[in-house]
């Protein structure tokens, strides 16, 4: 017996602001990518973002800083 899906995961008229985070934590750009790990992991969330002079220059995930110190320093 072969089951169907007709199931629309996302509603096409669905907004961001429908569903984003209202409450985002932020940390300055000149912070260490430990300040961000310790943040990140005290406050439960995967991302912050960055600023630099009262401006949003980017955003920094968990992924990011395993990419960018973990992953780096492993063997081929």
């Amino acid at each position: 017996m072969k089951l169907q899906r007709n199931v629309n995961l996302v509603d096409e008229r669905m907004l961001v602001k429908e569903i984003m985070t209202k409450n985002v934590v932020n940390i300055e750009s000149n912070k260490t990518v430990f300040d961000a790990s310790i943040l990140l992991s005290d406050r439960k969330i995967g991302c912050l973002i960055v600023m630099e002079n009262d401006f949003c220059v980017g955003i920094i995930t968990k992924q990011d800083i395993i990419r960018g110190t973990i992953c780096v320093h492993k063997d081929p």
